[in-house]
């Protein structure tokens, strides 16, 4: 599982450092995240973790992730090290936030639409071994961007319909 560890910290903290835009959804947070506060204004959650529930993850992924805050947004991690983290941001930036995320996920896999929110995208890539899949997807919706990427234990299939239905529940949200 170190090795999911570390595969996931390089498509989660590589892209994010070449791409000049702070994407790639690399820090998990609390709700005094700068994200948080800066999305504070958009209606948004002050506690970014409070999105999805480990029943959503379990119903959706098929994975007991639970919250772990800290740093930007919220990550949610189980006993074995499937993760998923989640960003959001409100305000000003959230477009260039999404070609960011966008711009970091094609370095990796190809990127798809995604049908949430008013634009979208998704990427995946499985790991063989350890037969594990990575996905991200982002997408915006009015003034809020949204981005999340996994690694996980998820099956042989692409996980893109399980990602969609975490993606639209989110949407729904603002």
């Amino acid at each position: 599982m170190n090795r999911l560890v570390g595969i996931l910290a390089a498509v989660l903290l590589g892209p994010a450092c070449g791409s000049g835009g702070g994407g790639g959804g690399a820090a998990a947070g609390p709700s005094s995240s700068p994200a948080a506060s800066a999305a504070g204004g958009q209606g948004l959650k002050a506690n970014l973790c409070d999105y999805y529930s480990t029943a959503d993850f379990q119903a959706a992924l098929g994975l007991g992730l639970a919250p772990n805050a800290g740093g930007n947004g919220c990550s949610y991690r189980d006993a074995i090290g499937d993760t998923c983290n989640l960003t959001i941001i409100g305000g000003s930036s959230y477009a260039a936030q999404y070609s960011a995320y966008k711009e970091a996920a094609v370095r990796y896999s190809p990127v798809e639409a995604f049908a949430a929110g008013d634009q979208g995208f998704y990427s995946s890539t499985l790991q063989n071994p350890p037969d594990v899949w990575f996905f991200d997807f982002g997408f915006t919706k009015k003034t809020v961007f949204a981005g999340m990427i996994c690694g996980g234990t998820m099956g042989s299939a692409n996980p893109k319909p399980k990602a969609l239905v975490l993606g639209q529940k989110l949407a729904t949200e603002f």
